[in-house]
């Protein structure tokens, strides 16, 4: 990865530490998720490492538009994750870098667009059908 930088974003949340809260409150639960997983037990520890991996990334990518970011996220997780939902946020993150496109900064005018790109959720379909993994 690149070097990490410390600029903050211009105008928007800064994604690596969005993410990086998110990391945080997964390995705060990260045993929970584990018992609730009645397969294999490790949904909490592959969540933790994931968005770990996500945040990274992210991070080696600050001050670039979000969907660079994105991009770099989705490219890295695609190449790294060894668990079935990391290759799924891969996709998501892919998704969400082309509907951000153009777009200077993740502001709470668009960030609904990531969230329904992370959890699968199809915008052109009705509100209340969706796609989530």
């Amino acid at each position: 990865m690149n070097k990490i930088s410390s600029r903050p974003p211009k105008n928007g949340t800064d994604l690596a530490g969005l993410f990086n809260v998110a990391a945080k409150t997964l390995i705060a639960n990260q045993s929970s998720l584990d018992q609730a997983d009645a397969d294999n037990q490790n949904h909490g520890d592959n969540m933790v490492q994931t968005f770990k991996m996500i945040s990274q990334a992210m991070a080696s990518q600050r001050g670039t538009p979000p969907s660079q970011q994105l991009q770099h996220a989705s490219e890295y997780l695609t190449q790294n994750a060894t668990s079935g939902s990391g290759q799924i946020y891969a996709q998501g993150l892919a998704q969400a870098a082309q509907q951000f496109q153009g777009q200077s900064a993740v502001t709470p005018d668009n960030a609904m667009m990531l969230i329904q790109s992370l959890l699968g959720v199809d915008s052109n379909l009705p509100s209340r059908t969706a796609r989530i993994y």
